[in-house]
């Protein structure tokens, strides 16, 4: 599981362009790995806006197929809304060549702080499987 977790979070030495946003540029946090932002020049949006997909993270899905996968979807909503909530500036890193997904979200690492927001799920979810 370690090496894993060493696998995906080495990852982010793949990224090389960044763009700040503030907070008020987020429109919407659908999941705890969906945003949606205001529409940035040089990006292609839709209604004004940009899908963000948080790269190094899956979390469950809100439409999901048990009540138990929708229970974790929410929390972890919740923890990606309470790591930007008291944020200054936010930083979405991506690869130029390697932007979008199937679905046209843009592939982005988001940290806040130098924080990174996929190391900081997994790492709580670390926390709270431990047994004590």
């Amino acid at each position: 599981m370690l090496l894993l977790l060493s696998t995906v979070l080495s990852s982010c030495d793949l990224v090389h362009t960044d763009v700040t946003i503030s907070k008020s540029d987020i429109k919407s946090i659908y999941d705890g790995d969906t945003i949606t932002i205001k529409c940035l020049s040089g990006f292609k949006c839709k209604k004004n806006a940009i899908k963000v997909r948080i790269k190094g993270i899956d979390t469950p899905e809100i439409k999901g197929k048990c009540r138990q996968e929708t229970v974790l979807a929410r929390k972890a909503k919740q923890f990606t809304v309470a790591f930007v909530r008291d944020s200054g500036d936010i930083k979405l890193s991506y690869d130029e060549y390697d932007m979008y997904d199937r679905y046209g979200r843009l592939l982005a690492y988001l940290s806040v702080d130098g924080r990174d927001l996929s190391r900081s799920l997994i790492l709580s979810l670390i926390h709270i499987s431990e047994p004590t």
